[in-house]
């Protein structure tokens, strides 16, 4: 099967595009982490801690009688 060059160029741009779009999630993500995390100036340099996201149980929830 012999493959065209507009094709073999789709393929290419999809490729790029897909990895692109990674990316863009991959540091929005870590933007909103940064964004609600701890960060501070200590003694000894910065310190931080990046938040953690976790579903949350039904069986957590005080307000449940």
């Amino acid at each position: 099967m012999d493959v065209s060059e507009t094709f073999k160029e789709d393929l290419v741009s999809n490729l790029l595009l897909g990895l692109g779009m990674i990316a863009y999630f991959g540091l929005r993500d870590l933007c909103k982490r940064i964004s609600h995390s701890d960060c501070r100036y200590g003694e000894t340099g910065l310190i931080f801690s990046l938040s953690t996201w976790h579903e949350r149980d039904d069986d957590d929830d005080p307000g449940l009688v």
